[in-house]
């Protein structure tokens, strides 16, 4: 029997135990006893690196963005747009990539980019995950990334995270084999990265970080490590176990001398290292507004209350891209509220200014 149905099986089964511990919004609570991990020998996986890389005609001098839209175009919407604009507004020169699983021969029409398509190296690109991860060959352990392979229909067409699923791996493959930043189509790039090092994280929480937002060089130690222990210890069904907390657990058991989180010290930047894969941002660098606090100080309160003066001043100081997702996945910009501040700041074209996100 493979490692992913034991898994699957063993899930399910503590799922049906543990089905009444979740809060009130319905988000599952993080159990300490999920997140032990399988033992990775490494000797076993040692990686078997190599020079493949899909995007050989990029100019490694210019810096490289990738976003992941895994719904159907029509649902493309102004805030996603504002994403990529903001990118282009502080590198004019950026290769930007937008990755869609939507078939190749789609007629595809994206009024909202089309000016950007126009003006700036802009492009979709489309992806099978299944053939992309062949890519990985050249990376990790073949026999490792052929099994994860041979049991990718036990869950890429029945889990419910199934898309959640694929986009966690496909964006930890794209910065391991072309390097570059990856970003949420609902993130607003705010100040370039360029002075935090070649790969950069950020702490959402108390010894947590998560992948919404990552900086990453082409064989990246970390996104090797990371994809290494998915593929050992993949289980489909369990909310962030296979993105946010994956990170996590590879800093936690790769990397043990990077002591990224010290007691309540969640606050603080550790800079890359020896010890340390990459550049790990105190929760203001990316996650300013607390998820379950976002769909407030974003969306509801105006931007004179208190509170949100004070979120401002900080994510004006510290804060180089943010992610605007609260208990609502699609945050309104209602007039005169933070989000409406933020979606608005950056556009590059005059069709696009004309527009409100």
């Amino acid at each position: 029997m493979s490692r992913l149905r034991i898994a699957i099986s063993i899930t399910v089964l503590a799922l049906a135990v543990l089905s009444n511990l979740t809060s009130l919004s319905g988000i599952p609570i993080p159990i300490d006893s999920f997140e032990a991990p399988r033992t990775i020998e490494p000797s076993h996986y040692d990686a078997h690196r190599g020079g493949f890389n899909r995007g050989n005609n990029e100019d490694s001098s210019r810096p490289l963005f990738h976003f992941i839209f895994s719904g159907n175009w029509s649902n493309f919407s102004p805030s996603y747009a504002r994403a990529v604009e903001s990118v282009l507004y502080h590198h004019p020169d950026a290769v930007v990539r937008l990755h869609s699983q939507n078939s190749r021969n789609e007629t595809v029409s994206i009024p909202l980019l089309e000016p950007l398509f126009q003006e700036f190296d802009l492009e979709i690109e489309y992806y099978d995950l299944a053939e992309e991860l062949q890519i990985l060959k050249n990376y990790l352990n073949e026999t490792l990334v052929q099994e994860f392979i041979d049991d990718l229909p036990q869950w890429m067409y029945t889990t419910k995270k199934r898309e959640n699923n694929k986009s966690n791996i496909y964006r930890l493959l794209l910065l391991l084999t072309r390097g570059g930043v990856y970003m949420d189509v609902d993130c607003i790039y705010l100040k370039p990265l360029d002075a935090l090092g070649p790969n950069v994280v950020g702490k959402e929480s108390k010894g947590h970080v998560n992948t919404a937002i990552i900086k990453a060089e082409k064989g990246s130690i970390y996104m090797e490590k990371a994809l290494t222990r998915l593929f050992i210890d993949f289980r489909p069904t369990i909310w962030a176990y296979n993105g946010p907390r994956l990170l996590t657990r590879t800093l936690k058991y790769d990397f043990p001398e990077c002591e990224w989180f010290v007691g309540e010290e969640y606050g603080t930047r550790t800079n890359g290292s020896d010890a340390c894969p990459a550049t790990i941002l105190g929760v203001d660098g990316f996650y300013p507004l607390r998820w379950d606090k976002t769909d407030s100080l974003c969306a509801e309160l105006p931007i004179n209350d208190t509170r949100v003066m004070e979120r401002k001043a900080i994510i004006d100081r510290e804060t180089y891209a943010i992610h605007l997702t609260g208990k609502k996945k699609r945050l309104p910009s209602p007039p005169d509220t933070l989000c409406r501040l933020l979606k608005n700041r950056f556009c590059v074209t005059n069709t696009t200014c004309a527009m409100v996100a």
